[in-house]
Formats: structure tokens, sequence, C-alpha cells
């Protein structure tokens, strides 16, 4: 949909981040009104449209590793994980570096990486192409479509319509709310 459609307003009742005001949300089957929130993350993974939104961490490594430690995973399951996926996005040259230093697609790069170490089962990534070049796009297509051809259900938010052609297999569109 175009801009102001409502879709990110609708990606965010989908991990808890907004509350609707009628109706009921089904993860699975299953109705969230009563989960809290950061047991929904279990679930589902959010990846922010601007990652600036959910980067806090004074390194790389640090916000990769936030989310298993949070989580309770063993430190050497967490370990094995985070270098997993430093090396996957590309980015283990980058472990020590402060992410808010970075360009805006290694940005998003940890971004998915911090959200992805969690393996969670849904993925709504929200925008995922915005202000990246034609490269940084593939790459970042490539490791989500890598995901989902791996079990994840992965849910775009996006009006790049060449992006829906190329990459969707279901689409909705929205319009006005």
């Amino acid at each position: 949909g175009s801009n102001g459609a409502g879709k990110t307003t609708l990606s965010k009742h989908l991990n808890g981040l907004r509350r609707p005001s009628s109706g009921t949300v089904l993860i699975n089957g299953r109705d969230i009104s009563g989960t809290e929130t950061s047991q929904i993350a279990l679930e589902v993974g959010y990846c922010f449209q601007n990652p600036d939104h959910q980067i806090f961490s004074k390194t790389v490594l640090e916000e990769v590793m936030f989310g298993p430690s949070c989580q309770g995973v063993h430190e050497d399951e967490g370990r094995r994980r985070d270098q997993a996926m430093l090396e996957r996005f590309g980015i283990s040259e980058l472990a020590e570096v402060n992410p808010h230093s970075l360009g805006k697609g290694e940005r998003q790069k940890v971004a998915l990486a911090s959200i992805l170490v969690l393996e969670p089962p849904i993925l709504v990534i929200d925008e995922p192409t915005t202000g990246l070049d034609w490269a940084e796009c593939q790459q970042i297509l490539d490791i989500i479509s890598g995901f989902r051809d791996s079990g994840t259900t992965v849910i775009a938010i996006t009006h790049d319509m060449r992006l829906v052609r190329e990459r969707a297999s279901r689409v909705i569109a929205m319009s006005h709310g």
C-alpha cells in the first residue's frame, strides 16, 4: 500500500506494540490480547523501518547479543548464534564498532541480525529497503529470503511494488486504512 495506508499500524498489532480497539489478533490461532509484548516477541520478531528506533547498544556485538541474553540462552549457545548471525550478515568485522556510526544499510543489517538471532518463527519487517542502494537491497532481501526458505514466516511491509513483484509469494494490498 501507499504511504498512510495503515501498513505499519497494522503490523504493530502483530507483535503487541499496538492493541486493537476492537476485534482480535491471532498468532498461530491464539488470541494474543492478554499476552505480554515480551512473550509475543518470542514468536514474532519485528524490525522497524528506521533501524535507529531499535538500536541502542554501544557495539554491534552487544546489540546482537542483547536478545539471547535476555531470553536466558546459555552463554555458549548465545556466542555461537551471535557469531553465526554476524557472519551471515557480513558484519563480523564490525563487531566492536558503535552501530550508530555505520551507514544505513549496515545499521539495517545490525537491526535484522539482532532480531533474527532470536530465531523467531515469524518476522515482520517494515520497509526493509528504505534508504538502501540497489546492492544493499539485494543483499538484505537475499538474507531475508534465506530465512523464509528455512521456514520463517516473513511479513514485509512495503510500498515498493518492484520488491513485491520480484520477491513476494502472497500479497495483501492496503488503501486508506
